[in-house]
C-alpha cells in the first residue's frame, strides 16, 4: 500500500537537535497555514516512540488493561445473530472488543457520577446486560456516551479517540515528556496531519470515502482538552475492517487514493527527534510553559513538574 506520508528528520542544516526541531514545528512557521486561511488546516499528535502506530489505546494487543474484561465478555456474553459483518471469521470478536470498550467507559462514568463528579448518563452496561450488543451504523462506541469517552481517554481509560492538538509544541512535549516515555533511548515524533485533505468530499464521492470522524468538547466539560487546544480522530468503520482482517487499522497504514482529495499535497508527517536531544527538548518547552501542570492542570501535576525539572 502507497504510504501517504513524509519523514522528516532534518532541516537545511542536517539531523534536527533540540532547538531546530522546536523551531521547525512551530505553529507560527509558514509550512503550517496557507495564503487563503485564517486557520491553520494541520493538527498534531505526539508520540513517545517514533515505531509506534497511530492506533487507539483500546486496540492494542500488548499491555492492554482491557484485556480482562475482553475475556470475561468473551466467556459470558452471548450474542443476537444479525447477520452481515457480524458473521464473519472475525466479526464477534471486533464485537467483543467493542462491547469491551463500551463498558469500561461505563464503568469510569457510573463510579465518577457515584463520587459526585458531573457527568452525562453512563448507559448501560454490556456485562450486565448479558448479550452483546451490535454496531449500528454512526455510532461511535456502543450505547456510550460520547462525552463521556471524550472525558475517559484523557484520564487513562482506553478508547478508540486518538488525542490530536492544534499546537504543535504541545505535541511534543506529550512526545517528550518522562511519564509517557517507558524507553528513554527510543526517538520521539510528531505526526501532522492536513486533516481537510483527508476529511473532504463532495457529493459525488461515496461516504464510505471518509475515514475520520473529528470530534471536539466544550472546554467546561474538559479542562485537559481546552488546555491541550486538543480534539480527538475516530477511525470509522473500524469493526467492518477487524471483521474482514483480523486486527484493528492504524490510521498511518489507512490511507488509500480513494480517501485523499488532493494526492499531490502532504496529507501527513511524520517529524522525528533523536532520543538523545529529548531532555533539551523538555527544558525548552518548560521555558516556553509548555509542562505538565500547564497541559493537564492538577495540583498533582504542579508537584510533577516540579520534581520533572530537578530531573532534566
Amino acid at each position: 500500500m502507497e504510504k501517504y506520508y513524509k519523514i522528516i528528520d532534518s532541516d537545511e542544516k542536517g539531523k534536527f537537535d533540540a532547538h531546530r526541531f522546536l523551531k521547525y514545528i512551530r505553529r507560527s512557521n509558514d509550512r503550517w497555514w496557507s495564503d487563503d486561511r485564517r486557520d491553520s488546516p494541520w493538527v498534531f499528535r505526539g508520540v513517545c516512540n517514533s515505531k509506534y502506530k497511530l492506533l487507539p489505546a483500546a486496540w492494542r494487543k500488548e499491555k492492554n488493561p482491557l484485556e480482562s474484561i475482553i475475556k470475561e465478555i468473551n466467556d459470558n456474553l452471548t450474542a443476537k445473530s444479525v447477520g452481515g459483518w457480524m458473521d464473519s471469521l472475525y466479526g464477534r470478536e471486533a464485537c467483543i472488543w467493542a462491547n469491551a470498550e463500551s463498558e469500561a467507559i461505563h464503568q469510569f462514568s457510573q463510579l465518577a457520577i457515584n463520587l459526585g463528579h458531573k457527568l452525562d448518563d453512563p448507559g448501560y452496561s454490556p456485562l450486565k446486560v448479558g448479550r452483546l450488543k451490535v454496531p449500528a451504523a454512526n455510532i461511535i462506541i456502543i450505547n456510550t456516551n460520547l462525552e463521556n469517552a471524550k472525558l475517559a481517554q484523557h484520564h487513562g481509560i482506553p478508547t478508540r479517540l486518538l488525542d490530536w492538538t492544534n499546537n504543535p509544541i504541545f505535541a511534543a512535549f506529550f512526545a517528550a515528556a518522562n511519564r509517557f516515555r517507558e524507553d528513554k533511548t527510543s526517538d520521539i515524533c510528531i505526526w501532522a496531519c492536513r486533516i481537510g485533505n483527508v476529511l473532504g468530499h463532495s457529493s459525488d464521492v461515496p461516504q464510505y470515502r471518509n475515514i475520520l470522524r473529528i470530534h471536539n468538547q466544550p472546554g467546561h466539560k474538559n479542562q485537559y482538552l481546552q488546555a491541550q487546544q486538543g480534539l480527538f480522530f475516530e477511525i470509522t468503520k473500524a469493526e467492518e475492517f477487524y471483521s474482514l482482517n483480523g486486527y484493528w487499522p492504524a490510521l498511518d497504514d489507512l490511507l488509500t487514493n480513494q480517501h485523499i482529495q488532493k494526492p499531490d499535497e502532504d496529507i501527513m508527517l511524520k517529524i522525528t527527534l533523536s532520543s538523545e536531544h529529548v531532555p533539551i527538548l523538555l527544558t525548552l518547552l518548560d521555558r516556553e510553559g509548555i509542562n505538565e501542570a500547564a497541559l493537564l492542570p492538577s495540583m498533582d501535576n504542579v508537584a510533577r513538574t516540579i520534581l520533572d525539572r530537578w530531573t532534566n
